[in-house]
């Protein structure tokens, strides 16, 4: 199902829709999110704080297209707060670097 998953579809569902598809993948797949190579780093599964949708590193050089916020103010785009909220979908991102 993930290989299907594109921008248009990961955009039109909702905050608590990708809190359960990150615990489900933490949980149960991690051999899609584990690697430089997963197919989970190529998707656009990670929305941003304004409402975009990234993937989890840059294609070219492998940096964070996006960081966990924090108390800090900084200019760096930021998983949704509301997102991140989650323990379990916090846990997912803080290891898709794995």
């Amino acid at each position: 199902a993930l290989r299907l998953m594109e921008l248009d579809f990961l955009e039109k569902q909702s905050d608590e829709w990708l809190i359960y598809f990150y615990t489900e993948l933490l949980q149960n797949h991690r051999s899609l999110w584990s690697g430089n190579k997963a197919l989970a780093k190529q998707k656009p599964i990670i929305r941003l704080e304004n409402g975009n949708m990234v993937t989890p590193f840059h294609a070219e050089n492998g940096t964070p297209n996006a960081y966990i916020p924090t108390k800090l103010k900084t200019d760096y785009p930021t998983v949704k707060k509301a997102i991140t909220n989650n323990e379990l979908a916090k846990s997912f991102l803080e290891n898709l670097d794995s």
